[in-house]
């Protein structure tokens, strides 16, 4: 069985830490940043994502994916993106669903050398 060392005792002051988890409740909130990772989520919904998001500020920003979300976001991991909440709609069922306008810059940044590759996969309950 072969491993790969994913953190070791040298790079643990790399780690970088999620300092808040984005929720917007307004239409027209915004989240702008480098996506730096999309984690698979074994959670309750099993097709879910936790999105790792780098601001203009060097906060590592946490948002939990949705369908819409999941259907495109997961493609430009690398990319700068800018993400619109635009509100909640009703389903024919009777559920509701988030809205979300998704805009990608063109171009992917390379990644740094001193960047992590994050591969666990989150549980949440």
């Amino acid at each position: 069985m072969k491993f790969k060392k994913v953190i070791s005792p040298t790079q643990s002051n790399q780690r970088e830490e999620i300092k808040k988890f984005w929720k917007p409740t307004k239409a027209g909130e915004k989240l702008t940043g480098l996506l730096k990772n999309a984690i698979p989520n074994k959670g309750k919904l099993r097709n879910n994502y936790l999105y790792l998001i780098k601001t203009d500020n060097d906060e590592l920003v946490g948002l939990m994916g949705s369908t819409i979300l999941n259907r495109e976001l997961p493609k430009y991991v690398n990319h700068y993106v800018r993400i619109t909440y635009l509100g909640k709609a009703r389903t024919r069922r009777g559920t509701d669903v988030l809205l979300w306008e998704l805009e990608v810059s063109e171009d992917k940044v390379e990644k740094n050398e001193d960047d992590i590759e994050i591969v666990s996969e989150w549980e949440f309950s």
